[in-house]
């Protein structure tokens, strides 16, 4: 028996599918900025001005975050790399998980 797709608004998060990416404008770029000091949300470290940064999911979209600003921080260029690893390893022992509940062990 086939199942139909659920309308994109129905979609749900699971470990493996997860809520598509969106871009802040740079109007709610300015916004988030200030709105977080201009810190850094992992090293604290206080951005100046020509430092690079960039806006980030805390919880990672593949983690169940969503794009709600809420969810957003600013993340210096240096702690980019390590939140991303972070992020992917937890995402990879969600799909493990979920995959050892539904696969039978052969």
């Amino acid at each position: 028996m086939l199942r139909e797709p659920k309308p994109q608004s129905a979609m749900t998060t699971t470990a493996f599918h997860h809520e598509p990416r969106t871009r802040l404008t740079d109007q709610q770029r300015a916004k988030l900025f200030l709105e977080c000091g201009g810190m850094c949300h992992r090293c604290r470290r206080k951005l100046r001005p020509g430092d690079d940064w960039i806006d980030e999911h805390l919880i990672a979209l593949e983690n169940g975050g969503t794009n709600d600003l809420s969810n957003r921080g600013i993340t210096c260029t240096w702690c980019k790399p390590h939140k991303d690893a972070e992020d992917h390893k937890k995402a990879a022992k969600s799909r493990h998980v979920a995959t050892a509940h539904v696969v039978p062990i052969s």
